[in-house]
């Protein structure tokens, strides 16, 4: 797996662009793919940072997602809670008595 270009590299490149020179001129200067000068600047427009991209991490395979993890909004949850036990509501009455 190739490693990520340095910070300082980054940086040159991004001042060269914004210098007056092209992305692709930029990625000939600096020895680098011109996807590689594109997508920097493009990250570099939106998000003001020169930092690499942190990649997802995947859990190992046939590991489902802790429970805990799940966002699923409280209202929903309990409609969700009550249609599936029924007898929460419909014997309530008998159980307070």
């Amino acid at each position: 797996m190739a490693r990520p270009h340095s910070v300082d590299l980054r940086q040159r490149i991004v001042s060269a662009v914004e210098g007056g020179l092209s992305r692709r001129a930029a990625a000939a200067r600096f020895a680098v793919t011109q996807s590689c000068a594109i997508k920097l600047m493009q990250r570099w427009a939106d998000t003001g940072s020169v930092a690499r991209r942190v990649k997802n991490l995947k859990r190992p395979r046939n590991q489902a997602a802790p429970l805990g993890r799940i966002a699923v909004p409280e209202t929903v949850l309990t409609e969700y809670s009550i249609r599936a036990t029924p007898a929460i509501t419909t014997n309530a009455e008998h159980i307070c008595r």
